[in-house]
């Protein structure tokens, strides 16, 4: 079975965008091309013609990139609990963007130290510890259609208060 067929982008994508080309592109498209477009399959040739079938095609920008807004480490010294069990931490998440969320995951932590994050999914929480160690965190965002995810990572270095004894 041979169909010949064209591709027709309808005018109802973003930025009144239409072509007739068999492969539409946008050459150099910016976010501002993102959004849904109709695309319509027509068999011109063949037993399927003449018939057509369109079809909502959804374009997203690139994930945003996932950033923590702290150093690479973050050092807490004189760990004395429950004084200082605990850390505000900030990342970012574009409110406009409606398809993209953000979550904290622990990579790793101190052994038998249970942790926690306030509310994992919003960029402005706190993390808890109860023991001195190492822990990595990481912030990510994702969409809702499944791309490849964006992460940023943060250490923590939580040391002990020095306990001082005497003779």
């Amino acid at each position: 079975l041979s169909v010949d067929y064209e591709y027709l982008a309808l005018e109802d994508g973003p930025n009144n965008f239409t072509s007739t080309l068999q492969n539409p592109t946008i050459e150099n498209a910016t976010e501002l091309a993102s959004g849904s477009y109709s695309l319509t399959v027509t068999a011109t040739t063949g037993n399927c013609s003449p018939g057509a079938v369109t079809k909502q095609v959804v374009v997203l920008p690139l994930i945003t990139q996932a950033q923590i807004q702290a150093a690479d480490t973050l050092v807490v010294c004189n760990f004395n609990p429950p004084a200082n069990a605990s850390q505000n931490i900030m990342a970012n998440l574009n409110a406009n963007r409606s398809f993209e969320t953000g979550k904290w995951s622990i990579i790793s932590q101190s052994n038998g130290s249970p942790v926690g994050f306030g509310n994992e999914a919003v960029p402005n929480t706190s993390f808890t510890y109860d023991k001195s160690g190492i822990y990595a965190i990481k912030w990510t965002i994702s969409n809702n259609l499944n791309c490849p995810s964006t992460n940023d990572t943060l250490v923590l270095s939580i040391i002990d208060h020095p306990i001082v004894t005497g003779k």
